[in-house]
């Protein structure tokens, strides 16, 4: 399967947060354990921009 759009590069170079009991050790490139109080570790995600979303203009309604 060749890849000429790109994705597994760019899917390789973002971040991956992973929350489970039983793994040690993370595989994939950029990942990172979330361990602990979960609630706490993911509040720690989002000054970090990553749960911003482009925002789109929406034509104006009529």
């Amino acid at each position: 399967m060749i890849d000429d759009a790109g994705y597994a590069k760019r899917m390789n170079t973002l971040p991956k947060h992973v929350v489970s009991r039983t793994l040690e050790k993370l595989e994939w490139n950029n990942s990172h354990l979330m361990e602990g109080y979960i609630q706490k570790e993911a509040s720690k995600l989002k000054p970090l921009d990553l749960w911003k979303r482009p925002t789109r203009k929406r034509p104006n309604a009529s």
